[in-house]
């Protein structure tokens, strides 16, 4: 068991280190019938908006990774009537991302049954995240995990986060990428995920680990159990899983399984 909220009133107490990354396992109804929880630690959802909208995704292959763009958000009020009711019953606890409307989201979010925390995107500019961080902490207690970018000015923005009141570090939102789409012949642009980030990963969890004293959850290049104990042993208190869920909705549970009976060290 791992609290990565330990300072929260609420706490957010997890069975195994590993969790779903955002975008990447629904809203978790999806797979329950499917996917064994009981070795998730908690379930990130798709990025939830006041009103629906977004563009069409896009997914193009590159080295080691993928470059994704878009995505629809889902609306607040269809997410709430749809599965709110399912996860209040779920000993997996299950946290929105929140994509924007962030002040008004939280708000109506605070005193909800099935609602364990909250994810959001942090800016790179330490200022500005904390400006979005305790606007957030305003009006709701429930445990906040400020996401961050990789950028050279990162711990900054993650004291600035933490002094705001975020309970948690989630280490790192995709950075920005493009490839060549020889389909459509013009190059793509989006966001890098895959196995190609988790060398960033590893050395932004091991600075900021030595900088702030608050749980650190590593997101990105995760696909087994080697890379999920390369993560905890630079500083990682939980894992996010993400891009290999697309393939292997399994590969969550199953490396939470094999955590659990891994010889220590």
């Amino acid at each position: 068991m791992v609290n990565i909220a330990p300072d929260n009133a609420y706490g957010l107490s997890l069975r195994t280190p590993v969790m779903t990354a955002a975008g990447c396992f629904g809203f978790g109804s999806e797979y329950a019938e499917r996917v064994a929880f009981t070795h998730i630690g908690a379930i990130v959802t798709r990025p939830i908006a006041r009103r629906a909208g977004g563009s069409a995704t896009y997914l193009g292959e590159v080295p080691s990774g993928l470059i994704w763009r878009g995505g629809p958000n889902s609306a607040f009020d269809w997410v709430v009537s749809r599965h709110l009711s399912r996860w209040s019953e779920w000993p997996t606890p299950v946290v929105l991302a929140l994509a924007d409307d962030h002040i008004a989201i939280a708000r109506a979010l605070e005193g909800l049954a099935g609602v364990a925390g909250i994810e959001v995107v942090v800016p790179c500019d330490a200022r500005h995240a904390a400006r979005l961080i305790s606007a957030i902490r305003g009006v709701s207690l429930l445990p906040i995990l400020a996401k961050l970018f990789i950028h050279d000015g990162a711990r900054d923005t993650a004291r600035a986060a933490v002094e705001a009141g975020a309970d948690a570090l989630t280490i790192c939102a995709a950075p920005a990428a493009s490839h060549w789409c020889p389909r459509r012949r013009a190059f793509m642009h989006g966001r890098l995920i895959g196995p190609a980030i988790l060398p960033l990963l590893l050395a932004s969890l091991a600075d900021l680990a030595a900088h702030v004293q608050v749980p650190l959850v590593a997101s990105g290049g995760i696909v087994d159990l080697a890379s999920a104990q390369h993560c905890l042993a630079a500083g990682a208190h939980a894992l996010q899983l993400g891009s290999v869920l697309l393939g292997d909705p399994h590969a969550a549970a199953r490396i939470g399984a094999a955590l659990a009976t891994a010889p220590a060290g």
